[in-house]
């Protein structure tokens, strides 16, 4: 509804709006999802978690039972993105980080590795989907290439996202 009032030449309009019915709720495509960053790191091994999220605070989805390790509680399919830097690699080393399962098995190719050469720092992340089809336990892992004796590779920046669609 609109009114309109005039004065001295002046329209003064007033618009009423009415509010309409309550819609629904919107849906998410995610469950639960969980963010961490870890510490920045100059040797092979288990890297340890620095900062996390985990959304809904409450999920029961993921735990973090100790400073390297993430269980994943429940089966479904999930989306998992990783990302981080090498550096200083040389002629004679290079590095390796990637996602894998407590056992030490790579996860769906999130590896990602800098040789030795010429190249001595690199961005890397990467995307892709997995069903977990029993509860599993997860670490981001680095190792050192090469000759380990002359050299200074740090594994830098490292961030996993992990998100469980809705079923």
């Amino acid at each position: 509804e609109v009114q309109d009032d005039f004065d001295n030449n002046i329209h003064h309009l007033t618009f009423y709006i009415p509010r309409g019915e309550q819609g629904e709720s919107g849906l998410s495509i995610y469950d639960a999802v969980i963010i961490t960053t870890y510490e920045d790191s100059l040797v092979s091994g288990a890297l340890n978690i620095d900062t996390d999220k985990i959304m809904p605070f409450d999920a029961s989805t993921f735990d973090l039972p100790n400073t390297t390790d993430i269980d994943i509680n429940e089966t479904g399919d999930y989306e998992i993105t990783l990302s981080g830097k090498i550096s200083g690699v040389t002629t004679s080393a290079g590095g390796i980080f990637y996602l894998a399962r407590k056992d030490g098995s790579v996860l769906n190719n999130l590896s990602f590795k800098l040789e030795n050469g010429d190249i001595s720092d690199m961005n890397f992340s990467g995307t892709t989907i997995i069903n977990i089809n029993t509860p599993t336990t997860l670490q981001v892992k680095t190792d050192i290439i090469g000759d380990t004796t002359q050299t200074r590779i740090s594994f830098e920046y490292i961030s996993l996202v992990i998100k469980k669609f809705s079923e």
